[in-house]
């Protein structure tokens, strides 16, 4: 059994307990605005960090140390268990994720497997271990998958895009097909968060970075309702984030989620998802990761004290940005951000009795 956390403001927040100030971290946070993760990569490619469990726990810990956020994610990337279903892709510098087969027929589906995550990704577990055993119960630990509709896209599509127009023309061609894939993707997610879980993660979270894209029925057919199979098979043994980018025309649909939590972007104000889902869920969100890239530290303050005054007072807020922070945000800024909301967010949590953990 794990011994209590030192810091365990962000659980208590997702189960919308009492805290002295609201938790804050943030989505890609141990990514390239850090000089020290630069560094790393200089001579590295980004796929051997990732498969490397000690170099994966070096940099999953920089920003506990540089930006003093409240929580580690595991430093990984959503594709990597697309290798082991027989998916291959690889990293273009300049191009981002570049697949080598992209999928353009339903018999091209057939042949895609369901892995064992040990067998395909057993150095993620690996690497969960040994951030574990540096963090010492010091800070919580959040793994992560992507979300079964953003990792058909990218299959399909064969690369990142502006709106996966070849990823959803495919499904309405061929719904069948797609569906199939999806469940496929649905079934490795749900194996691969329960292989995190039993390595240690404190709570996961499901990126669904693509689903902004789709019509509402088609978001509920194809996002939403893998999503909620996911979350059926992992059930209560750790707190759940659902982060469904460009979720807004979505917010009903959401109401009916099974998660802890749920990630905002920054085109939806949390007063009114507040409002809108009651007490039912924790809010994490939802700073414009655009204001700490140019921003003077005024602006910084300034729109980390809108975001807290937004959600407002009392439980359930973790304070994040609205999307991944940019690659080229000054990391002076971010650790801004992480003060003000250290400096800010007591005011809104004063009935709270319980200490800081700082």
């Amino acid at each position: 059994m794990s011994p209590p956390l030192t810091n365990d403001l962000l659980l208590r927040a997702l189960e919308r307990q009492s805290v002295p100030r609201t938790p804050v971290w943030m989505m890609r946070q141990a990514g390239r605005c850090l000089p020290s993760y630069r560094k790393l990569r200089a001579d590295r490619s980004f796929l051997q960090l990732c498969k490397n469990p000690e170099l994966a726990t070096e940099v999953t810990l920089l920003p506990v140390q540089e930006l003093r956020v409240d929580a580690a994610i595991l430093f990984a990337d959503i594709l990597l268990p697309l290798e082991g279903m027989g998916i291959g892709f690889h990293f273009d510098e300049t191009q981002g994720p570049v697949f080598e087969r992209p999928i353009q027929t339903a018999r091209d589906i057939q042949s895609i497997r369901v892995p064992d995550p040990t067998e395909a990704t057993g150095y993620v577990g690996d690497a969960i271990r040994s951030i574990q055993a540096t963090l010492a119960g010091s800070l919580p630990l959040i793994g992560f998958c992507g979300a079964p509709f953003t990792l058909a896209a990218y299959a399909i599509e064969g690369k990142t895009s502006r709106s996966f127009d070849r990823a959803r023309a495919f499904m309405h061609a061929q719904p069948d097909a797609f569906s199939q894939l999806v469940d496929k993707m649905c079934r490795t997610m749900g194996l691969y968060l329960e292989s995190q879980i039993e390595a240690g993660v404190h709570a996961v979270q499901i990126f669904d970075s693509w689903a902004g894209w789709l019509t509402p029925d088609d978001f509920r057919r194809y996002a939403f309702e893998p999503v909620e199979q996911i979350l059926e098979k992992i059930g209560s043994r750790t707190p759940s984030i659902y982060f469904a980018h460009g979720a807004s025309p979505y917010l009903d649909i959401l109401q009916k989620s099974s998660a802890t939590a749920l990630g905002i972007d920054w085109r939806i104000s949390l007063n009114h998802a507040r409002n809108l889902f009651g007490d039912r869920y924790a809010l994490q969100g939802n700073l414009d990761p655009a204001r700490l890239v140019g921003a003077s530290p005024e602006s910084i303050r300034e729109g980390v004290r809108q975001t807290l005054t937004d959600y407002g007072p009392g439980p359930g807020h973790i304070f994040n940005l609205g999307h991944g922070i940019h690659p080229t945000t000054p990391a002076e800024n971010a650790r801004i951000a992480v003060e003000a909301v250290r400096e800010f967010s007591p005011a809104f949590h004063l009935s709270s009795p319980v200490e800081d953990p700082r």
